[in-house]
């Protein structure tokens, strides 16, 4: 109970302090479908249904990161009772508490019991396999005559149902069952068992499993992973599964130190182990249970290769912490003192990776928080948010899960089918007022995906702000005040060109706003004309210019962002000039003067205006507010 409840205890604490990642925000979007678009995204992705049913029920409570997670410090914390269980009616009772003494504070464990995927359900339905396997064995055994188990045949089904990858745990359990001295008589049996689990398996098997194919080839091609050589593999597998994902760097010399002296620990126990007779068939088998899928791991990694391998091997997890106990158990029996040394060496390898698991922060890049906040107080009912990627949209909804907007996710489209891509957004822009993008940069940016450019010819923008690798943009479809100026003015620059007015976008009283926050974009429009053809290409400024004078913000562009530069102006043609002007996040709150011009940019020389002014012809005064 003590250690329970000690696992409870390191899963729950600071559960939501790490932001969520790609695959929980695509864990969460799969509880956003309705049940026809839950069956074709669980179709299309890589992992088997029953892990995404057990988060669409629990979605019922609420999408809040603590609440998604959850259900993976549930699986984690069952797993450590399970494996005490287990590894006491096969080892003994001393190997089974080393067991769950290891995994109650496993970093590797931790760490998957603190995201929202399936990395606790998969070893902990595979371990619960492992406890209806060994109880029926021994059944057998004491019986002397073939026993289905009904619980072993559904907790197999299970596991199957939550990772591909369980494939491989029966090919463990039989590695395990061939070196004991009566493994051969228990196999028939067992294939029977395996062949009713698989049975179980077949509808959702048959329904998920045509996709599969394409999208293993669409990850392979995505992630562009070399494969792994034989001692990089079985290392890494090693020190993740045993240490976790905290990079050596970052805990230093004394838990490496510890790490080897533990690894030295365990293998001394082991061999100890390997020459007891009544222990011998149980570590061989042990051992064999994990290296049989590691085995066939290894060769798959030359077909699908993924750095991923060892949370996809998380189900041979109970096994290794088994061997492990039992490797400290003998230990400790044979030499003491031995047994002693290697308790110390876990404790200094394990402190400082936990510390570090909870002092280094994770994600940083993909940290929504941030972004989240920003749309929260600045959105309105009836704002369409629009994304690229689904895992985007899962971590708004976990966010914001009350955000009250409408969501469109943007399907990704095959070369040439852009139009088929951007429908979702054709058919709704014409009545929405106000729509939000999650620009993601680190895919080559947005222009590449359509939708920021269709936006831009179709509203202007709004607001403009990073969030680690997103632009959140805001485009109003309000256009109006883009075609004609809303404020007339007719001011002469030198003796051929005339400012004939601007325009701001209006409020909804019909007035120009002039009251922004930072991030903000002024999108100001100048209407030039010239009275002749003009020979020099200007360049137009748009200054703010604070109370004392000072310009404090620079946003100069040859006019229309370039396409209608003064050299191709017509007399009495109007040009319609817009630009974006944004408020960075650093300029303090106050009233600023829009101050406009036209320079040479080879000499710098400005077009006079009038009245005359240092900073060029003033517009308006536009207040900066803080931020809301």
């Amino acid at each position: 109970m003590g250690l329970t409840l000690g696992a409870f205890g390191v899963r729950v604490w600071r559960l939501d302090r790490q932001p969520l990642w790609w695959d929980e925000g695509i864990t969460v979007y799969t509880t956003v479908l309705n049940p026809d678009e839950w069956l074709e995204g669980v179709r299309q992705g890589l992992h088997p249904p029953l892990y995404y049913a057990v988060l669409h029920a629990v979605a019922f409570v609420g999408r809040e990161p603590y609440i998604m997670r959850f259900p993976s410090v549930f699986f984690g914390v069952l797993m450590v009772p399970l494996l005490a269980l287990t590894g006491s009616r096969l080892l003994g009772r001393d190997a089974g508490l080393v067991a769950a003494l290891l995994l109650a504070f496993s970093p590797f464990a931790l760490h998957h019991s603190q995201e929202a995927r399936m990395y606790t359900l998969f070893p902990f339905m595979a371990l619960l396999s492992w406890a209806s396997l060994l109880g029926s064995l021994h059944r057998l055994n004491q019986v002397g005559r073939s026993i289905l188990s009904w619980h072993y045949v559904v907790s197999l089904a299970l596991t199957g149902a939550t990772h591909y990858y369980a494939l491989l745990l029966p090919i463990g359990q039989a590695g395990y069952m061939l070196v004991q001295p009566n493994g051969r008589s228990w196999l028939l049996p067992w294939l029977r068992s395996v062949a009713f689990a698989a049975a179980l398996s077949l509808p959702w098997a048959f329904l998920l499993m045509p996709g599969l194919p394409d999208t293993i080839t669409l990850k392979v091609y995505n992630e562009r992973t070399e494969p792994w050589a034989l001692l990089p593999f079985l290392g890494r597998y090693l020190q993740t599964s045993l240490l976790g994902y905290v990079p050596s760097s970052a805990v230093g010399w004394p838990a490496l130190t510890g790490s080897m002296g533990f690894a030295l620990a365990t293998a001394v126990g082991m061999v100890i182990a390997l020459r007891r007779k009544d222990q011998a068939p149980v570590a061989l088998g042990l051992l064999a249970s994990i290296a049989a899928p590691l085995a066939l791991a290894y060769v798959s990694n030359f077909f699908v290769p993924t750095s991923a391998f060892p949370r996809l091997l998380s189900f041979t997890l109970g096994p290794l912490l088994l061997l492990t106990s039992l490797a400290f158990v003998r230990l400790a029996t044979a030499l003491p003192l031995a047994g002693i040394a290697g308790v110390a060496a876990a404790f200094v390898a394990l402190i400082p990776v936990l510390g570090a698991y909870w002092r280094i922060p994770q994600w940083q890049e993909l940290d929504y928080r941030p972004l989240a906040r920003a749309l929260a107080s600045m959105s309105q009912p009836g704002d369409v948010v629009v994304y690229d990627l689904p895992w985007q949209m899962g971590f708004l909804a976990s966010y914001l899960p009350g955000l009250q907007t409408e969501s469109i996710l943007l399907r990704a489209a095959t070369e040439g089918a852009e139009a088929r891509r951007l429908a979702p957004l054709t058919e709704r822009i014409a009545s929405a007022r106000r729509v939000w993008y999650t620009a993601y940069q680190a895919l080559g940016g947005t222009e590449g995906q359509g939708a920021h450019a269709y936006l831009t010819s179709r509203t202007y923008l709004a607001y403009d702000a990073h969030f680690g690798t997103t632009r959140l943009l805001l485009f109003d479809t309000s256009t109006d005040f883009l075609q004609v100026p809303t404020i007339q003015l007719n001011s002469p620059m030198g003796s051929d060109v005339q400012l004939l007015g601007f325009s701001l976008p209006t409020t909804d009283s019909g007035d120009p706003k002039l009251s922004y926050h930072r991030q903000e974009v002024i999108p100001l429009v100048l209407f030039w004309r010239t009275r002749s053809a003009l020979d020099i290409s200007y360049t137009a400024f748009v200054h703010l210019v604070d109370q004392t004078g000072r310009p404090v913000l620079f946003a100069d562009d040859e006019p229309d962002g370039g396409r209608r530069p003064t050299t191709s102006w017509t007399p009495s043609e109007t040009i319609a000039d817009l630009h974006n002007v944004l408020i960075p996040p650093t300029l303090p709150p106050g009233r600023y003067g829009i101050h406009v011009g036209l320079y040479d940019a080879l000499t710098g020389r400005r077009l006079p205006v009038e009245p005359p002014h240092a900073e060029g012809l003033l517009l308006t005064t536009v207040a900066v507010e803080p931020p809301p």
